[in-house]
């Protein structure tokens, strides 16, 4: 793994009772279970849901939400949804083994959608997704439906305002966040600096319910905020089991922005990576990876991973960044015949941050090179 950062400034500010930290995606057709490119390659049935259905509610709004995570280079088709017991679920078909692993690991990692389960598409799973039988079967016992398993981190289903909202009243006067389980009761709300709120005088931070914590601001109009949730080293929002929240930050602009302000607090994509996502046959002579990125981006960079799957770099050399600050280069030496993983940040490591300091949603790259002929 190659992780690098800027420095971080930190405060403290005080809470009530309690220590605030304050750091600086339809068509029902019959399916066979190898895909129609004709490469033999086995075809996969993906479930999944919102994390928050009050936030996505509807069949495109749900697409949407998937295509913004499924990697580059993975092949889906044939997308439809049902209602199951109030939940609207999502099923997509992808295309090959790497494919699969690849959608399992984003959707494992997403803030807005949950893995319900994946399946082959074998003719009996085509006819139960796409015909109107049994939908349970397909999940097992409406696995994913219900409450999250108590030892995974807890995750953050809404905050008020969005993250990457451009256009917040700045008479607003309080900043929330929801999260899919009780809480313990303590918080790390985390930043600083001219774009933290300010706190209205007398006014603490406070636990509106269980799940919901409420912060009280002062906004300022044509400004940009971030307010963090936790940090690496405040860790104080934890499950009532004591599981830390994964830390993780709200971006927004408020009335009176500029363009170039909105720009900043917008959520990094990938546009391009070469080799591509999920690529086969790549010439072991390929002397770097490249990934080219929506909007540019900080110095830092968090190539995630290891063991034999990750790429070796060379000796003396590192990770560097096109002069536009779109682009990161990381140099390697790769082997023929064999199959390589990275990622680009991870739940702990999200050094890939725009300008802004908006980090990057973790993203598995794979691919395979070909023989040394």
């Amino acid at each position: 793994m190659i992780n690098q950062r800027s420095p971080f400034k930190t405060m403290t500010f005080p809470g009530p009772g309690i220590s605030l930290i304050v750091l600086m995606a339809i068509l029902p057709i019959v399916l066979s279970a190898q895909n129609p490119g004709g490469q033999g390659s086995p075809t996969y049935i993906v479930a999944f849901s919102a994390v928050n259905p009050s936030q996505i509610s509807t069949d495109k709004g749900l697409l949407d939400a998937f295509n913004k995570i499924l990697p580059l280079g993975v092949r889906s088709h044939h997308y439809i949804t049902k209602n199951l017991q109030g939940t609207l679920v999502g099923y997509i078909c992808i295309d090959g083994e790497e494919g699969k692993k690849a959608v399992e690991a984003v959707l494992k990692f997403s803030n807005n959608l949950k893995l319900l389960g994946i399946v082959p598409a074998e003719p009996q799973h085509v006819k139960t997704v796409y015909g109107v039988e049994n939908l349970v079967a397909l999940i097992g016992s409406e696995q994913g439906v219900t409450a999250p398993a108590p030892d995974m981190p807890p995750k953050v289903v809404s905050t008020i305002p969005a993250t990457g909202e451009t256009e917040v009243d700045p008479a607003l006067l309080e900043i929330t966040v929801t999260f899919d389980r009780d809480m313990g009761g303590g918080m790390s709300w985390t930043g600083g600096g001219p774009n933290f709120p300010a706190n209205p005088e007398g006014k603490r931070a406070n636990w509106r319910d269980k799940r919901t914590c409420v912060l009280p601001v002062q906004l300022k109009p044509a400004w940009i905020y971030r307010v963090g949730i936790n940090a690496p080293s405040f860790k104080n929002f934890r499950s009532a089991e004591g599981i830390p929240v994964e830390p993780t930050a709200i971006f927004f602009t408020t009335l009176g922005a500029t363009q170039e302000q909105k720009d900043m607090v917008q959520k990094p994509r990938i546009a391009t990576m070469i080799p591509p996502n999920g690529a086969q046959n790549v010439s072991p002579l390929t002397r770097e990876l490249r990934v080219t990125f929506s909007v540019p981006m900080g110095p830092g960079f968090s190539w995630t991973g290891g063991g034999p799957q990750f790429p070796t770099i060379p000796e003396g050399q590192q990770p560097a960044w096109s002069p536009d600050g779109k682009t990161c280069i990381l140099p390697v030496v790769l082997k023929p015949n064999w199959q390589y993983q990275l990622g680009l940040n991870s739940p702990s490591y999200q050094n890939f941050r725009s300008k802004g300091g908006v980090p990057l949603e973790p993203v598995v790259y794979t691919f395979s090179t070909g023989s040394a002929n």
